[in-house]
């Protein structure tokens, strides 16, 4: 967790208690002049006086409280704000204060990151090490409206603990709604092969083809980006599936800015992941990713290394995008030049789990040393 690091302030302020509309009293300083003045205060004695002054205060507080709380998350940045991924790091010892049994776990899983390599470590492990696993059906609804939102933390923080629980889903604050967070983990991937291997996953991967046209199915993904079609060279495409713009909103959150390729979206997915995430790696190294759940949640994972190597190559060959073409080097550099903001913020993850692997290593070899009789 960053001390110095502010929080960003919100694009939308809520409503100043200065501006009033004549319903709402404009300042304290109205009630003690209505309470200290003028035929009033001779049916308040003092003592009555200030008992209601107290609760007038007391109302306003909690109002302007109300307001606070239901204000969205602030961001203090625009498109035109300088970037700051040299923020500087959490250090190995902030996160390992989760080495306890946190409540929840809650992996929001970016698509193609090998995601259902970790499901099925989870599922086995559950049983093994004595919690819930859940596993969500609900695979293309990655952002929700406030009530939806609401509805979503109200499930979450009712499951039965402990709970690892996954969901595709864009991050979402609990504690807008005066709700616990639970702990945030992930996965991404090299932005540009995750694109690709989505892109022929859901061409031909049994189970997971989408409705399209055969010229279509059949198109190439170097074939969709010269020729400008809207699902490979657009943000967003034509559908929630569509577009290069898909890493980011996983850490920015549920805001509609978050969704449009901006320094502000990507400020804030930065942000949010030194607040809210702990462990994020990079599927290239996903052995080290594997090592780093057990040290940081070992009530959790205890024996995944075990497991992973059991059972790691059969479900990475489960999963794996069938048909896949390698993009030519035009395209990687036409997608490249797009996709500036996710390699930023892909190489700030990248950077921030390599320096939490090293002092992981650090500290278990300290920690051997110390414990070897001489």
């Amino acid at each position: 967790m960053l001390e110095n690091q502010r929080e960003p302030t919100s694009p939308r302020r809520p409503r100043s208690f200065s501006q009033t509309d004549g319903r709402r009293g404009s300042s304290c300083s109205s009630a003690t002049g209505l309470l200290g003045h003028g035929p009033v205060s001779a049916f308040f004695p003092s003592t009555a006086r200030a008992v209601f002054l107290i609760f007038v205060l007391t109302q306003f507080l909690v109002i302007a409280a109300y307001y606070m709380r239901i204000a969205p998350q602030a961001c203090e940045c625009s498109p035109e704000a300088p970037l700051h991924t040299d923020t500087p790091l959490q250090s190995e010892e902030s996160l390992r204060q989760k080495r306890v049994r946190p409540p929840r776990l809650f992996y929001n899983r970016v698509p193609k990151c090998g995601s259902e390599t970790l499901i099925e470590l989870a599922r086995i492990l559950g049983s093994i090490n004595g919690f819930t696993f859940t596993h969500s059906r609900i695979f293309f609804t990655y952002f929700l409206g406030e009530k939806e939102q609401l509805d979503f933390a109200i499930q979450v923080n009712a499951m039965e603990t402990p709970l690892f629980y996954e969901r595709h889903l864009h991050f979402e604050d609990f504690t807008k709604f005066g709700m616990a967070m639970p702990v945030y983990i992930n996965i991404i991937r090299d932005p540009i092969d995750r694109l690709v291997s989505w892109y022929y996953f859901r061409r031909f991967q049994e189970g997971h083809i989408r409705k399209l046209p055969e010229e279509e199915r059949n198109r190439t993904y170097d074939e969709c980006v010269v020729g400008n079609y809207q699902e490979c060279t657009q943000p967003q495409g034509n559908s929630v599936e569509e577009g290069y713009f898909k890493v980011i909103p996983y850490f920015c959150g549920q805001d509609d800015f978050c969704r449009q390729p901006t320094a502000m979206a990507l400020e804030r997915a930065i942000y949010n992941v030194n607040k809210y995430f702990s462990i994020i790696g990079v599927s290239e190294q996903y052995d080290e990713f594997v090592e780093t759940l057990e040290y940081a949640f070992p009530d959790y994972f205890r024996g995944v290394g075990y497991l992973y190597t059991a059972l790691g190559a059969t479900v990475r060959n489960k999963y794996a995008t069938t048909r896949k073409t390698a993009p030519s080097d035009a395209v990687r550099r036409i997608m490249t030049d797009k996709l500036q903001l996710e390699y930023e913020f892909y190489f700030f993850v990248k950077r921030r789990f390599e320096q939490y692997y090293a002092n992981m290593k650090t500290n278990l070899t300290s920690r051997h040393t110390t414990q070897t009789p001489t």
